[in-house]
């Protein structure tokens, strides 16, 4: 999934005993609902992740900071490509 997409999506969408997300059409690019299958340790992970409202990840910064900290904490420290197009669509398409 698209990170924004992600950032997006209610808890609501989770669907604990299936293991699975749904994502409506409005937050994807090809406007279409997906269900994404998730492992079922992913599952139970993100049932219990701390929230202060309903989204599914919710991060209390403006998205531009997620894509700063993916590359100064995860990239870089890695020796890993970091340009605009090595953040989180390359992750996606790999």
């Amino acid at each position: 999934l698209r990170i924004g997409a992600l950032l997006k999506s209610d808890v609501s969408q989770l669907d604990v005993s299936g293991c699975m997300l749904r994502v409506p059409g409005n937050l994807q690019k090809g406007r279409r609902e997906t269900l994404q299958p998730l492992h079922k340790e992913t599952c139970a992970r993100l049932e219990w992740l701390p929230r202060a409202d309903s989204r599914l990840f919710a991060w209390p910064f403006h998205q531009d900071e997620l894509w700063r900290r993916f590359k100064t904490d995860v990239l870089i420290p890695a020796g890993l490509p970091h340009t605009s197009r090595d953040l989180f669509h390359k992750v996606r398409r790999t």
